[in-house]
């Protein structure tokens, strides 16, 4: 199992950063750290499926020519019968105090050593600033 997590600080960071909220409840957290673990997740799930890169944006490396001739047209990197896909979660705690996002498929570190999938990059991060600032707009209504 391969995993990302953000703990209570990091989270508070995060909260700052986006300089629209730094107090919330523990019930407004939790949201939060939901939102974030949800939208963390929609990413990773985005890179195997379609977008190929690792988090910093670098396109993943190919296929060699001969593990290529092995592949169909319903292939493609990452995918073969979809289990790396379907096995993506998210969790956050209730208070907000933490969240995750894994991938339980059972080869999943050993693939995230050779074409990283999981984690926040320059490119995500400012996907996650954005789904920060809508939370925060809305609770701050």
């Amino acid at each position: 199992m391969i995993q990302i997590a953000l703990g209570d600080q990091q989270l508070k960071r995060l909260a700052k950063r986006v300089r629209l909220a730094a107090e919330l409840t523990s019930r407004e957290r939790g949201r939060f750290a939901k939102e974030l673990a949800k939208g963390i997740k929609a990413i990773a799930e985005k890179r195997v499926r379609t977008t190929k890169k690792d988090p910093d944006g670098q396109p993943w490396r190919p296929w060699s020519n001969s593990y290529a001739r092995t592949r169909g047209a319903q292939h493609s990197l990452l995918i073969d019968k979809r289990k790396l896909v379907r096995r993506f979660n998210a969790y956050a705690s209730p208070a907000g105090r933490f969240l995750k996002v894994w991938n339980s498929a059972p080869y999943a570190g050993y693939v995230q050593a050779k074409r990283p999938f999981l984690g926040i990059g320059r490119l995500e991060d400012e996907l996650v600033h954005r789904l920060a600032e809508r939370f925060f707009r809305q609770v701050l209504r």
